[in-house]
């Protein structure tokens, strides 16, 4: 075995023996205070990381550029994910929206913003989230990932609380509905639904702002593709956060196959998408005909002309980021203005974790000046 093979061997045995041992005593009191002990786990998971290092030093060199925070979050997280080739749905849904792993429980619920139910379009789970002191009409629509077919406004609440809060503005999660069940459509309609809410109750498009994570930020651009074709008012700008997904039909097979994130990728580069041949599974089961995706993306995104300004951000690791990239470009020369930008290491959505990570809280920031940049400060 080589030194550095043992160095990691020691220093994973130390690091979960206490990792576990917290993990044990922690987990009965997850099923009672959702979020407080989730994220208190994960924190203290970090810590033994953060401590393993000291003591061993950096465990996995190619993350060595990488933030201190960063390098404790990866090695948690790859050593907690498998990243087998298995996919089963329900499971995929359990630990992103499930009542103990779901990303909601995190971070818990925060302080400084007021949420509510709304109903719209006959489902009433959409969530509306008012910071405190607010003022004025802006508003943004957040539409959560989940590759089309997890995820939901509760599991994605926190963080889009402290968006609200941070662009002083009134956030609309939309419970859209979920594929394969559905159709994308179906998927677009409910997004448009909650834009007419927001309309309707006061909130004019030129001061709305649409923003969503992998899924959701494609479904953003779907969206406002969709306006585009209605000749409706568009949203003053969006934010899309590690989007690349749906895109990627646009290339040919060539193309794609050629991607430098795409065939440089392996299990190790990413602890959040470990597995492509697992990624294929799932896009199996959302890219059937039934459910329209590949036709719809094909159809409302190759023309980007007439988009608003767009905001992209990705993890220089994730395995589509090439794609993102290549969108940015043609967006640019369709004379959409863009700011795109690519944080090296980083993951598939790192933004969400602006609590843990100092790269996430760059890229958030860099988020909320371009908003404010576009809406004036208004």
């Amino acid at each position: 075995m080589s030194k550095v093979a043992s160095t990691r061997w020691r220093a994973g045995w130390c690091f979960w023996l206490v990792a576990l041992s917290g993990l044990a005593v922690s987990m009965p009191f997850a099923l009672f205070w959702r979020g407080t002990i989730q994220s208190s786990g994960f924190l203290f998971a970090m810590t033994m990381a953060m401590h393993a290092e000291q003591y061993f030093g950096v465990l996995y060199p190619q993350m060595a550029a990488a933030s201190a925070e960063y390098r404790a979050f990866y090695t948690v997280l790859l050593n907690s994910n498998p990243g087998t080739d298995n996919f089963h749905l329900g499971t995929f849904r359990f630990l992103t929206d499930g009542p103990v792993f779901g990303l909601s429980n995190m971070y818990g619920r925060v302080p400084g913003a007021e949420s509510v139910a709304v109903e719209f379009n006959g489902n009433p789970l959409h969530r509306l989230i008012t910071p405190d002191g607010y003022t004025g009409r802006r508003s943004l629509i957040y539409l959560h990932g989940g590759a089309f077919a997890a995820g939901s406004s509760e599991s994605h609440e926190s963080y889009v609380r402290d968006l609200a809060i941070l662009l002083n503005a009134k956030a609309l999660t939309v419970d859209y509905r979920l594929l394969p069940e559905n159709t994308i459509h179906d998927s677009i309609a409910d997004t448009l639904a909650g834009y007419e809410y927001l309309v309707r109750n006061g909130f004019p498009p030129e001061e709305m702002v649409f923003l969503g994570e992998s899924a959701g930020a494609a479904l953003s651009l779907l969206a406002i593709a969709s306006l585009k074709q209605r000749g409706m008012a568009l949203p003053a700008a969006a934010g899309l956060m590690s989007q690349g997904c749906c895109y990627e039909h646009l290339l040919s097979q060539a193309e794609y196959d050629n991607l430098p994130s795409i065939k440089t990728f392996n299990h190790t580069k990413d602890p959040i998408v470990r597995s492509l041949k697992q990624v294929g599974k799932l896009m199996d089961i959302i890219y059937e005909p039934r459910c329209q995706l590949v036709d719809t993306c094909q159809s409302l995104l190759a023309d980007l002309s007439g988009f608003p300004p767009l905001f992209i951000s990705v993890g220089g690791n994730e395995y589509l980021a090439d794609v993102s990239d290549i969108m940015a470009r043609n967006a640019k020369a369709a004379g959409v203005r863009v700011e795109f930008q690519r944080y090296a290491l980083m993951p598939h959505v790192f933004q969400m974790f602006h609590r843990l990570l100092p790269e996430a809280q760059q890229s958030n920031a860099a988020l909320v000046s371009f908003i404010n940049d576009v809406l004036g400060e208004r």
